[in-house]
């Protein structure tokens, strides 16, 4: 009868070990559960911010862009505003930093590299301003 206690007493504390580890088990499922559902809301909030902050930032450039006249320009006249043309030249106005140009064949790349350095302008594309 010892021996048959015993078992008892062993198959017992087998069903309780075996009873811990499936508890145990549940609770790392839920901890995970839990884990990942606060990565998720992490995520989330995280991506609205930022979504939140880039709209702020477009939203603050074009108002800079507004503030100065910014616009899509319009290079197909042969000469910035304030320029005239004469002799095949774009005639630049007094007080300008550049001389006279032939523009006539220039690419919209090379009129906005005279916008920079000539400080020249090209009218704004219609109906284009930011």
């Amino acid at each position: 009868m010892p021996n048959q206690k015993r078992k008892t007493d062993v198959a017992a504390k087998m069903n309780e070990l075996a009873s811990g580890l499936e508890a145990a088990k549940r609770a790392d499922v839920n901890a995970q559960n839990l884990l990942d559902n606060a990565i998720a809301t992490a995520v989330r909030e995280r991506t609205a911010q930022l979504a939140k902050q880039k709209d702020a930032q477009a939203a603050a450039i074009a108002e800079a862009k507004q503030a100065v006249g910014a616009c899509n320009r319009d290079f197909s006249g042969t000469c910035p505003k304030g320029w005239t043309f004469a002799n095949d030249l774009c005639v630049a106005p007094a007080g300008s930093p550049c001389r006279d140009l032939d523009l006539r064949h220039a690419n919209e790349h090379d009129l906005v590299q005279v916008s920079y350095a000539c400080g020249a302008e090209w009218p704004c594309a219609d109906g284009d301003l930011y």
